[in-house]
């Protein structure tokens, strides 16, 4: 396959991204950036050379260049999305044969915590008007559940009524392409998820599906959520810079050290293998 053929696919492949793996902005801003960098070089290589190159000739150069130029994560990360591309080549008839390269190993750095006490003192003792929100209820139930549950603020915010059981105190996360998972909250962010439905959303729109909503009737986006959680860690003493990453990974040690195992834990966050999981225990 040669570039002008290869570069063609790029907007099948950008709606592809958004409709069938449900990729989020930065994502498909990440891979087309990526994508970017790779048939730039395929045209200067080109030029430079005064022939053309085949798709497997190039991408040989392209890791080449990675390798000398970029750390592995981050080669890790654009060698992800030529795969990616390159699946999605192969789906569409593009290839003959699936293309798949090797990536370089990565060391997770070790995750950021709170301890479980402080975020115990923010659900139960943070008086409403400490939160300088006009939906307090709202801000600690997103609280309560990050830390109950351990989800992403991305899966969080595509949480539906629907998906809420206030009875079992459960939400079903519904990740695309993934397997459903039920995650479950305590009786004090069942109080503030519920104080929020009956006092706080009816306010601003009683007819949307997502179950959190912003002053302007759409679904919080991730920096909304974000921006929530940093209020939080403002009130701490000393301050810390709170973030729903930081939650995950507290919900998760906090878990491990009360002897909860790792094949559970994994289960709980959503996690295809237990490498992932594994960088809270080292």
């Amino acid at each position: 396959m040669n570039r002008m053929t290869c570069q063609g696919y790029l907007a099948a492949f950008e709606h592809h991204c958004l409709t069938e793996k449900k990729a989020t902005y930065h994502t498909l801003r990440s891979y087309l950036s990526d994508l970017r960098q790779f048939f730039e070089l395929w045209e200067a290589s080109e030029q430079k050379a005064k022939h053309s190159f085949t798709l497997m000739q190039m991408t040989a150069l392209f890791t080449q260049e990675l390798k000398s130029k970029e750390k592995n994560s981050t080669q890790a990360r654009k060698i992800s999305c030529l795969n990616t591309f390159f699946l999605f080549l192969f789906h569409s008839n593009a290839l003959k044969e699936p293309i798949s390269l090797k990536r370089p190993p990565v060391q997770l750095p070790k995750a950021e915590v709170v301890s479980r006490n402080a975020i115990i003192q923010l659900l139960q003792n943070t008086p409403k008007h400490a939160l300088n929100s006009l939906k307090p209820f709202r801000d600690r139930s997103i609280l309560g559940i990050l830390y109950a549950t351990g989800i992403k603020s991305m899966e969080l915010s595509a949480i539906t009524l629907q998906d809420v059981d206030l009875q079992n105190r459960s939400i079903a996360i519904r990740p695309s392409r993934k397997k459903q998972r039920t995650v479950f909250f305590g009786p004090q962010t069942a109080y503030d998820l519920e104080k929020y439905l009956s006092v706080e959303r009816p306010k601003v729109q009683n007819s949307s599906e997502y179950l959190f909503l912003s002053i302007h009737k759409t679904p919080l986006t991730t920096r909304s959520i974000q921006r929530i959680c940093l209020s939080f860690g403002h009130l701490l003493t000393p301050q810390v810079e709170l973030t729903p990453k930081i939650l995950r990974h507290s919900f998760a040690l906090h878990l491990l050290e009360r002897g909860t195992s790792l094949e559970r834990v994994q289960e709980l966050l959503g996690h295809a293998t237990p490498a992932s999981t594994e960088r809270y225990i080292k």
